[in-house]
């Protein structure tokens, strides 16, 4: 198990609020934070 947060970016689209781009950064057990890469799930489907 691992502690993180996103950080999140929203589009408002004709069907309802959507995340637009998302990140992930985590907290390692020494207390340090490690950024993970932008996450895009349609980028990923290209």
């Amino acid at each position: 198990m691992r502690l993180g947060w996103y950080d999140d970016e929203y589009v408002r689209t004709r069907d309802g609020w959507r995340i637009r781009k998302r990140s992930t950064t985590f907290m390692r057990k020494h207390g340090g934070f490690d950024s993970g890469r932008q996450h895009d799930p349609l980028a990923e489907a290209e």
